[in-house]
């Protein structure tokens, strides 16, 4: 039983137990993403669970993405907030210690969405979850385009939300130019100091380019061959810097899939985060 099938199985199992044993959410398949409205081409999904397990590996954050076409079938009497934050402690999204996992879930036919922050960010942090709502995922998602809204709102939510808490840093506050390098900067310690390593396509923007001394690399990654279940997939990294013509590439190796996900590691939400229809 392999991609759309085995999606559709576990939806109706999830259905099914939802009926029979009174549970009213879905069951995770992937700690990743879970795309039961079947939004998502399977290169585009493979390389958006590439970038969630980097970033559980290289700073322990677990972040997941869920689309679904409808909570009805679910919590038909929950709001889309009460129902993320049950989702989301259900699930035990994010460690159980740090509490600072993310929910990203699109209700298609609904036309919704949420982000849920996992317990461990306050509520000013909202403001910033709602920006990424507003900027990266809805015009997008209102154009049903939900493979740029799902790409682009993911990577934001990366940038602009958990690496900057991560780096201990306040909510943005609106202000820029160095500012914001000298946060970047301050990120980039925090998590050398957490001691999993670098995100690459987060932090090479602060890394001078090779060609011209500056910095401003701009980092992208583009799967070839999707992994399965039976073997390795591949993928391009490129960087480019926008300050002069420099171009580099590098191939990658995509893990295989396992055939055990596993679980999530026990966390909780203390409700925030920010909603926006498309």
């Amino acid at each position: 039983m392999k991609g759309k099938q085995l999606r559709s199985f576990v939806l109706v199992l999830s259905l099914w137990a939802s009926t029979a044993l009174g549970q009213s959410y879905p069951i995770y398949q992937s700690t990743t993403v879970n795309d039961y409205a079947q939004v998502l081409p399977a290169d585009i999904e493979a390389g958006i669970a590439a970038q969630l397990l980097a970033l559980k590996a290289e700073t322990g954050v677990e972040m997941s993405l869920l689309t679904l076409e409808s909570k009805r079938p679910y919590a038909p009497n929950q709001t889309l907030e009460e129902f993320s934050t049950r989702l989301f402690d259900k699930w035990g999204v994010g460690d159980s210690r740090s509490n600072d996992g993310v929910l990203i879930l699109i209700l298609t036919k609904d036309r919704e969405m949420r982000i849920e922050l996992g317990a461990a960010y306050s509520n000013d942090w909202d403001r910033d979850a709602k920006r990424v709502v507003d900027n990266h995922f809805l015009p997008a998602l209102s154009n049903d385009d939900y493979v740029r809204g799902l790409q682009e709102g993911t990577t934001a939510t990366i940038d602009e939300i958990v690496m900057p808490f991560l780096a201990g840093q306040d909510p943005r506050s609106g202000s820029g130019g160095l500012n914001n390098w000298v946060l970047v900067l301050f990120g980039a310690f925090a998590v050398l100091s957490y001691g999993r390593g670098l995100i690459g396509d987060q932090l090479a923007r602060v890394r001078k380019c090779p060609n011209c001394g500056q910095r401003g690399l701009r980092q992208t990654r583009r799967t070839k061959i999707p992994a399965n279940r039976t073997m390795s997939g591949s993928g391009v990294r490129t960087r480019r810097c926008v300050n002069c013509d420099h171009v580099d590439t590098h191939v990658f190796v995509i893990p295989q899939k396992s055939n055990n996900s596993g679980g999530f590691g026990g966390g909780h939400s203390g409700g925030g985060g920010a909603s926006g229809r498309f």
